[in-house]
């Protein structure tokens, strides 16, 4: 497009302002850690509603964390 209206472009500045950007954007992410206390954690089985609503309220009463074996 910027050929067409007789312009040109500075693809390697707008590579490196666009990297510095990426860097900037990463420190800035919030990051959280979240730990599970050790032991078992039980809850009631979630009901899939799915398939009759688009949309329900809920509360998250456990997380419970899988290790991958």
């Amino acid at each position: 497009m910027a050929r067409e209206r007789g312009l040109t472009v500075d693809v390697i500045g707008f590579e490196k302002l666009m990297e510095e950007q990426r860097e900037r954007a990463r420190k800035a992410q919030k990051k959280e850690k979240i730990s599970v206390e050790g032991g078992e954690l039980t809850a009631a089985p979630t009901k899939f509603l799915g398939y009759d609503f688009l949309e329900v309220e809920s509360v998250v009463e456990t997380v419970s964390a899988r290790q991958k074996s």
